[in-house]
């Protein structure tokens, strides 16, 4: 039986009332903390003009910049605030991306996994989250045909500019002008904004050239080794390694495009006729090769965009597995009840892991670390002798 079009406007209100609340919430629960590339950014921000300013992050990242000096006092709190709607911003669009790629599950699931990945406070007060919006919104635009195409060609010429205005590096100029010549190929826009974008990022290369010496970057083997150590000493990540596969299993079979897709829904997963489902392949073709572009340059945000993909592909895993599940009619409980329990059941894993994590950060974060030195200071202050020798 179809799910009434009320019921699923109302999955959908809560999906996005979750999705925008979350980041926010744990942003604020985390606190003043921010990472060593937000701190940096405030830092530029506040020299912005002084006689001495890291002018290298300045012409990498001159809208972050802008926005945080705008904000002069308030900027770690707007950097935050900025940093958490961009996360909010980007589930969104995974949302709608895999939805009209024929994966409603999976568009269910992804978003939640993204909202409450520990990376929405480990990169708190950066603009990340935003290269994330920016970068996912344009692949869409180039999978999916939203509107028309000549609009949808502009729209993205606009937001590749916001792109590499937020994250300016060869990786980014690769990623910009590979989505731009796919419009190239397929017809759907002229050499004109594949034109301006290289001719632009060419004279801004030119100012950061001289300037490249001072770049914070990722030694590739360093960021394995640490990758490594994370999944030593936090075991439970290794949960999240069968649904990854799960997930690329899925992308490398899903099917050319064909005339049918699945209704938008939780519960009704039943083909409809007449609208064309993009393959995931393209979805997600443009974001492995950002990647690998984003590693080899040695980009600090390599890190970040990879474990993103890895999100997004457990979530189309343990979309996959709870179809596996469903279609295999082992079940001997009603169908309808089914379509809610297994997805659940299925996802609840990788939730608790990364609601643990966070909480394992949030207790081992640095400024609550201060907070007991400072307490265990007091105390020492209080009790223990003027003369003593404390060793630490």
């Amino acid at each position: 039986m179809a799910q009434s079009k009320p019921s699923r406007n109302a999955w959908f209100v809560v999906l996005a009332i979750v999705l925008l609340c979350v980041p926010l919430i744990l942003s604020i629960a985390w606190g003043a903390y921010l990472s060593d590339a937000a701190y940096r950014t405030l830092q530029v921000a506040r020299d912005w003009g002084a006689p001495v300013y890291d002018s290298q992050l300045l012409t990498q990242a001159p809208l972050m910049v802008g926005l945080m000096a705008a904000a002069g006092e308030y900027a770690p709190k707007v950097g935050l605030v900025f940093s958490a709607l961009g996360w909010s911003a980007t589930a969104v669009l995974v949302f709608y991306s895999l939805r009209a790629a024929g994966r409603p599950l999976a568009a269910l699931i992804t978003p939640l996994l993204l909202v409450f990945n520990p990376l929405v406070v480990t990169t708190s007060g950066t603009e990340y989250s935003w290269v994330l919006a920016l970068g996912w919104t344009a692949v869409a635009l180039t999978v999916f045909s939203w509107g028309s195409a000549k609009r949808a060609a502009w729209l993205k010429l606009v937001l590749l500019i916001l792109l590499l205005g937020l994250h300016f590096n060869a990786a980014t100029i690769l990623f910009a002008l590979a989505l731009l010549a796919i419009d190239v190929y397929n017809g759907r826009a002229g050499w004109l904004p594949f034109i301006l974008v290289a001719a632009a990022s060419f004279l801004w290369g030119l100012i950061i050239i001289p300037r490249a010496g001072g770049s914070p970057v990722v030694d590739p083997v360093l960021w394995l080794q640490n990758g490594a150590r994370l999944l030593a000493n936090r075991q439970l990540y290794w949960l999240f390694v069968p649904f990854v596969l799960a997930g690329v299993w899925d992308v490398w079979n899903s099917k050319q495009p064909t005339a049918i897709s699945y209704q938008p829904s939780a519960i009704n997963h039943q083909a409809i006729e007449g609208e064309r489902v993009a393959p995931l392949q393209q979805l997600f073709l443009p974001l492995f090769l950002w990647v690998v572009a984003a590693i080899l340059a040695r980009d600090t945000f390599a890190p970040v965009l990879a474990a993103v993909t890895a999100v997004a592909l457990a979530g189309l895993g343990a979309a996959w597995l709870s179809r596996w599940v469903l279609m295999s009619g082992r079940l001997e409980i009603d169908q309808r009840r089914a379509a809610l329990l297994v997805p659940a059941l299925v996802t609840l894993p990788l939730l608790l892991v990364s609601l643990l994590t966070l909480w394992d950060f949030y207790n081992t974060r640095p400024l609550q670390q201060a907070e007991l030195r400072d307490q265990a200071a007091n105390w020492l202050l209080e009790n223990a002798d003027p003369q003593a020798t404390l060793y630490a």
